[in-house]
Parts: structure tokens; sequence; C-alpha cells
């Protein structure tokens, strides 16, 4: 047991910059696949750092490949109907879209989409957010052209742009077993960068269990983690794969996935068993702040909102404190002056831990 609160961070936007990297393969994922595999010729920026962070306040898109989904629901919504393929396969589809590929409107067509997923904004909060929510808005038209369904490259066509983008063609191979196919260019995932301070992590690391909570598959954390020198300042990670884990075990289709507290329980779980030491989640989205509300009634949890990847830093803090954020930080290294005020209002924390992290799990 341990009586030191228990930090857990979210990654992408806390503690590694993600602007040049998934955000950059959420926009472009999407005209990449309506070139490739639907054949509609599609300007590059049809979605722009707008639309990134308009799914981000929707809710419930933590998963970024749901995000590209529900972008692409949304766009091919406001095509005019096409028939329904034969089968699957990108050839397949292209079969259905054929007629569209050269309309003089197809332009128009698709930024009234572009613009559709702007707008809907307050519809999908209202509904809870997630890519059901933005489904039932959009409707079924044209719902057959997006290929996204099982967690697996080969048929998954939204999941496998998005991927070859991230990771490059050699981790890609190395991953999924199979080559690139559509982008053999470097992968973006080099492009990330650190945010917070190894100073400050040292700092955490000496007074508090420090742990990980990420919609990030675990190969993914793992390698950011390790490349920006980060990986052994944590005991634990919970990951995309164990939520997943998690579902097929209790037998489940819902979504274990952040805003659900079981990510952060689990993490907390591991650091600590007892339950007895207080949580503090550091994340930059309404989702974290909400699983660490959603957590609170188990056990002692506070939501710490960082709003440093934000332009409008006030709407974010907003946005956070309406989501249920205890504290608002601009830069993760301030989490070091909370830690130091939750310390001096529980005199029982008191020593050290040995070394860093030690074992991540």
């Amino acid at each position: 047991m341990t009586s030191h609160a228990l930090v857990i961070f979210d990654i992408d936007g806390v503690l590694v910059d993600v602007r040049s990297s998934y955000h950059q393969v959420i926009q472009r994922t999407v005209p990449l696949y309506l070139r490739h595999i639907l054949g509609l010729p599609a300007a590059e920026d049809l979605i722009g750092a707008e639309h990134v962070a308009a799914m981000k306040r929707m809710g419930g898109f933590n998963n970024d490949w749901n995000s590209v989904a529900a972008m692409l629901y949304t766009l091919v919504a406001h095509l005019p109907p096409t028939p329904r393929p034969t089968g699957e396969t990108p050839a397949q589809v292209r079969e259905s879209t054929r007629g569209l590929a050269h309309h003089p409107d197809l332009g128009k067509w698709l930024r009234q989409g572009s613009q559709a997923i702007l707008d809907m904004e307050p519809h999908i909060q209202a509904a809870g957010g997630g890519l059901d929510a933005v489904r039932a808005y959009v409707g079924q038209r044209n719902a057959h052209l997006v290929l996204y369904g099982q967690w697996d490259p080969r048929t998954n066509y939204v999941l496998r742009i998005y991927q070859e983008l991230y990771l490059g063609p050699e981790l890609f191979r190395r991953i999924y077993g199979i080559p690139a196919e559509i982008h053999l260019g470097p992968g973006l995932i080099d492009r990330e960068e650190r945010i917070i301070s190894l100073e400050t992590l040292d700092t955490l690391a000496r007074d508090h269990p420090l742990g990980l909570v990420t919609g990030r598959p675990r190969v993914e954390a793992e390698y950011a983690l390790r490349r920006l020198g980060m990986w052994d300042y944590f005991r634990v990670l919970v990951s995309h794969d164990d939520v997943v884990e998690e579902m097929t075990r209790r037998g489940t289709e819902e979504f274990l996935g952040k805003p659900h507290p079981w990510p952060l329980e689990a993490a907390a779980h591991a650091l600590d068993p007892l339950g007895q030491a207080p949580v503090y989640f550091v994340g930059d989205t309404a989702d974290d702040m909400q699983a660490a509300v959603r957590l609170s009634p188990r056990r002692p949890a506070q939501g710490i909102g960082c709003t440093y990847i934000y332009p409008d830093k006030e709407a974010a803090a907003q946005h956070l404190r309406e989501a249920g954020a205890t504290h608002i930080i601009s830069h993760p290294d301030d989490v070091v002056g909370i830690m130091q005020q939750s310390r001096e209002a529980s005199p029982h924390e008191t020593g050290h831990l040995t070394g860093r992290g030690g074992r991540v799990y």
C-alpha cells in the first residue's frame, strides 16, 4: 500500500505534443480515404485543425480512428445516395461511387459535409458524444462507403490509412506484419516532441507513483515514450489494447475507454491495490476529466485539465471545468505545484519513493 497520492497522465497533449503527428494524421487520412478507397478527388485542406478541435470538444472521441470514421460518415452522408457495393474491398466500393468521381458538384457536396462536421458539435455534445451519436445524427445514407469494422488493417481501411501515415512503412510492417500500400513516406510519429520536462518527472517520481492511461495502442505508446526518454518513469500503462482485452473478457460491446472510468481505475489499482491513495489524473480533454469524475465515487480522484496544446486557453479551461476538472494548468510542469499543495494539505504523506518508476506493466 502507498499513502502517496497517485499521479496518472494521459499521453497525447500532456506528455507528448501530437499537433504535428496525430492531429495531422487525422486531417490527412480523410482526403486519402476519399481518393484511394472511394476514388473521389478531395482537396488536401478539406479537414483542418478546427475539425480536429471540434471532435475533441464533442466528447467520446478519445480514439482518433473513431474521429476519422465520424468525419467520413458525415461527409458521405452529404453525397447523393449510392448503390450498396457487392463486397467490402476498395475496388468493390469504388464501383458504387464511379458516377460521382467527375460530377461537377462533388467539391460542393464535400465542402457542405466539411462544414457539417463543425456545425454538429453542440448536437453531438448534447447526445453524449462519440461515434454512435454521430452515426445517429447523420443517418445511414452511404454508410456502406466507410470500411470501418474490426481492428484489422486488412479490412478496416480507415485504420489502415491512419496507421500507415502515423507509423511509416517500416514500423507499420513490424506491428501488423503486412506492407504499407497507400502511404510509403516517413511516419509522422517521429515528429512528436516532449512537452513535460524530465526534471518535472524526476521530482514527481520521488514522491508519487506515476502511471499512464492512453487511447494509444501499447506499442505506439512505448515507442514514443522510449524515444522521448520518459518510459522508465512510469510504473503502469493502461492502453487501448487493455481496453479491448477487458471488453472481450466481459463479453461486452460497451466501449470501456475514456470517458469510462475503467482504464483510470485499472491504473490506480495497479499502483495502489487497497484503494486508499488519492488519484490525480492529468489530461487535456473532457473525456479525461469525466473519467476522473466517474471514478471519484469509488476512490478519491481529481482531474487536472491541461490547456497547453489549445490556441484559446481560456475557452479550453472553461470546457475542461465544465467536464469536471478540479484544477487547470497551462503546462504539465505545473503539476508539481499542485502536488506540493496536496502534500501540505495531507501531512501524513511523508518520505520519498526510491528510483524512477520502475517496471511498467
